[in-house]
C-alpha cells in the first residue's frame, strides 16, 4: 500500500549550498563521516570518493505528483569510462535514482517499489561529458510527464503507457556511491521542490550558476547568448580574427558542419548560425569549429569581425559581461570619457598610437586590444629584447604559453613598479614579450594589453563609429595572476600523466626553499595530490602561496630520494 506524500505549499523544500558544511537552509543536517570539501559552483561543494556517501535523514515531504530535483556535479569520471556511477537518489526502498550506467547512459529512474516496474528516462553522455566540468542536472515530473535536463537544455523526456504509481517514501536523500556503484564526484547547489520548474526557470538556474563559475575561474568577460535557440556562454575575444564554437557544443545545437577552407590541425571545420544576444537582437555569424576544448567551461568565443562593427556595448566589469547599448544611453555613459579612433578595416580592435612608460623607458606604439588575455601588457620580440636590459628585474613572473608552431614555451615577464598607459598609471601588472602569438619573430611592432591592465577603466566600444571610450577607474576589476613563486607543474604524457612535476626559475622564491625542476610534489600539507589528473586548484594555490610567502609543507621526490621543502608564514 502506497503512501501519499505529504501535502506542502509549492516551492522549494530543500536547498543545501555545502558551503563548507552540512546544515541544511531549512534546518536539519546531513549525516556522513567520508567526504571532502572542494570549491564549488558558489563557496564550497562536498566531494564524495568512491563508495562515500551522505544522506539527509529528514523527511522532506516532497510530492510524487508534481515537484523539480537541480543540482550542480563535476565528476573525476567522463562518459565514455562504460562503468556504473551513482549520483543521487531520493528515498531508500523507493524514489527516484539519477545513475550513470555501463553504458555511457545518464538514466533518470522513477522507482515505486514494492514490486512496480520502474520508468526510466535515459541518453548517451558518451564523448560530451569530459570529467572535471561542472555540469548542471535537472528533474522534473508533473501529472506522469518528466524531463530531464543538462546544463539548462531537456535532453529527454516522456510519459510513460501506464500510470505510474507514486513514490512511497518522502524521505532521505542520498548523495554519493555504493560498493557497488562508485561515486566520485562533486555535488553543490542541491535544490528540491514541489512543483514543477518551468524551461525558462531552469535555463535562467543554469545561467545563474554557470556565471558565478565564470566570474570565479576566469577573468575573461563572457556573453551568454543564444546559438540557433540553444543557450552558450561565449568568451569575448577582441583580439581574435575568428568566432569560434567547440564541437560538442556546434553539435549539440544541431549546427551543419563543413570542411574548412583554413584547414589544419586547430579549425578542420565550420559552419553558419545565428547569434542572439541582449534583448532580441540576432545577426547571422560565420563560426570555425575547435576540436580541442580542454579545461573550457564556455562554448566558444566571439572574436573582432562583424559582432562589434554593428554593436554598441559596454563593459560591466563586476558582472564580466558586455551589454548592447542604444545610440541614446550611449551618449549619456560616456559624457566627459577619453574617447580613442579605432583603426579603420582592422580585424582586431588596435589604437593607431598609444603612448606607453615603463619606469624610465618611454615607447610610442600601436596597441592591440586583447579582450581574450587575462595579461598586462606584451611587446613584441623587437621591442622587448631592446628595452629588457632597462627592467628592474627584482620582481620576474613565470608563465608558459602555446601557439600552434611551436607548441608550449615558458617565458618569463617583470612585474615593473608602475606602468602607465593611456595616461592611467598601472600597478602590479606584468610586462613581457608576446608569446601567444603563432608568428612571435615576424609579428607587427605593436603593443598588446589584456583585461588586467583593460580594467583599469570603464570601457564602452563603439563598433559602428569605430570609436573605444575610457574612463579610469579608482582602482582595477581584475588582478592579474603573476605567478611570482617560480614555479610550474610540468605535464609530460610520454612518461607518467598523473606525476605532478616542477619547472623551477633559478633564485625565485621556489628555488630558494630547495625546490629544482624536475621535482615531483607528492603532498601538500600531509595530503597527496590527486593521482588521477592534474589539477589545476591545486597547482594554482600552491603557486599562489609560495608567491604571498604563505606557510606551506611540501613532500618531494627527487629520484630516489624523498623530503620535504617547508615555508613558514613569515607574518606569524
Amino acid at each position: 500500500m502506497w503512501v501519499a506524500a505529504l501535502p506542502v505549499t509549492a516551492g522549494v523544500i530543500h536547498r543545501s549550498l555545502f558551503n563548507g558544511n552540512l546544515s541544511a537552509e531549512a534546518g536539519g543536517r546531513w549525516e556522513g563521516n567520508n567526504f571532502n570539501f572542494v570549491q564549488g559552483v558558489e563557496g564550497k561543494a562536498v566531494h564524495l570518493k568512491g563508495a562515500e556517501y551522505i544522506t539527509f535523514p529528514n523527511d522532506v515531504g516532497f510530492s510524487s505528483e508534481e515537484g523539480s530535483l537541480s543540482l550542480w556535479v563535476k565528476t573525476d569520471w567522463d562518459g565514455n569510462d562504460s562503468k556504473i556511477h551513482v549520483l543521487a537518489a531520493l528515498g531508500k526502498k523507493s524514489g527516484l535514482r539519477i545513475i550513470k550506467d555501463a553504458e555511457n547512459r545518464l538514466q533518470f529512474i522513477w522507482d515505486p517499489g514494492g514490486g512496480r516496474q520502474s520508468f526510466r528516462l535515459h541518453f548517451s553522455i558518451a564523448n560530451e561529458w569530459p570529467a572535471q566540468i561542472w555540469r548542471h542536472l535537472t528533474f522534473t515530473w508533473k501529472k506522469g510527464v518528466y524531463l530531464a535536463y543538462v546544463d539548462g537544455m531537456v535532453r529527454t523526456g516522456g510519459t510513460p503507457d501506464d500510470s505510474v504509481f507514486p513514490l512511497t517514501e518522502t524521505t532521505r536523500i542520498f548523495l554519493g556511491g555504493t560498493t557497488d556503484a562508485l561515486a566520485d564526484l562533486a555535488i553543490d547547489e542541491l535544490v528540491l521542490r514541489n512543483n514543477e520548474m518551468s524551461r525558462a526557470e531552469v535555463a535562467q538556474s543554469h545561467v545563474s550558476g554557470m556565471e558565478s563559475l565564470e566570474l570565479r575561474s576566469d577573468p575573461r568577460l563572457v556573453m551568454h547568448a543564444l546559438i540557433n535557440e540553444t543557450p552558450a556562454a561565449l568568451i569575448l575575444d577582441t583580439g581574435s580574427m575568428l568566432h569560434v564554437l567547440f564541437k560538442p557544443f556546434a553539435i549539440k545545437a544541431g549546427l551543419k558542419l563543413m570542411p574548412s577552407y583554413r584547414g589544419g590541425v586547430m579549425f578542420d571545420e565550420e559552419s553558419n548560425a545565428m547569434l542572439t544576444f541582449g534583448q532580441g537582437g540576432s545577426f547571422k555569424q560565420h563560426f570555425a569549429i575547435l576540436q580541442n576544448t580542454a579545461g573550457f567551461e564556455q562554448q566558444g568565443f566571439i572574436g573582432w569581425p562583424q559582432f562589434f562593427a554593428v554593436n554598441k556595448v559596454h563593459v560591466l566589469w563586476e558582472h564580466r559581461t558586455m551589454v548592447p547599448l542604444t545610440e541614446e544611453t550611449m551618449k549619456s555613459i560616456t559624457h566627459g570619457w577619453s574617447c580613442y579612433d579605432i583603426l579603420p578595416d582592422a580585424s582586431q580592435l588596435i589604437l593607431r598610437s598609444c603612448p606607453i612608460r615603463i619606469g624610465d623607458i618611454e615607447l610610442n606604439l600601436p596597441l592591440l586590444i586583447d579582450t581574450g588575455d587575462g595579461t598586462g601588457l606584451n611587446l613584441t620580440k623587437k621591442t622587448w629584447e631592446a628595452i629588457l636590459p632597462k627592467i628592474n628585474q627584482s620582481r620576474r613572473g613565470l608563465s608558459a604559453a602555446w601557439t600552434p608552431k611551436k607548441g608550449t614555451q615558458r617565458f618569463i615577464s617583470m612585474v615593473p613598479d608602475e606602468i602607465t598607459l593611456l595616461g592611467t598609471r598601472m600597478h602590479n601588472i606584468s610586462v613581457c614579450q608576446n608569446n601567444h602569438q603563432r608568428d612571435v619573430d615576424t609579428a607587427p611592432e605593436q603593443a598588446i594589453i589584456g583585461l588586467a591592465a583593460l580594467s583599469y577603466f570603464d570601457v564602452v566600444i563603439d563598433g559602428v563609429a569605430g570609436k573605444l571610450w575610457l574612463k579610469p577607474r579608482s582602482s582595477p576589476a581584475i588582478h592579474e595572476d603573476i605567478n611570482l613563486s617560480g614555479l610550474l607543474f610540468e605535464h609530460d604524457s610520454t612518461i607518467d600523466s598523473k606525476k605532478h612535476t616542477t619547472f623551477v626559475l633559478a633564485n625565485s622564491p621556489a628555488w630558494n626553499l630547495g625546490l629544482r625542476t624536475g621535482d615531483e610534489i607528492i603532498e601538500v600539507d600531509g595530503i597527496p595530490p590527486d593521482p588521477n589528473e592534474m589539477d589545476p586548484d591545486y597547482q594554482i594555490d600552491v603557486k599562489r602561496r609560495l608567491s604571498h610567502g604563505d606557510a606551506i609543507r611540501l613532500k618531494v621526490r627527487r629520484g630516489e630520494k624523498m623530503f620535504d621543502v617547508i615555508q613558514t608564514n613569515a607574518k606569524n
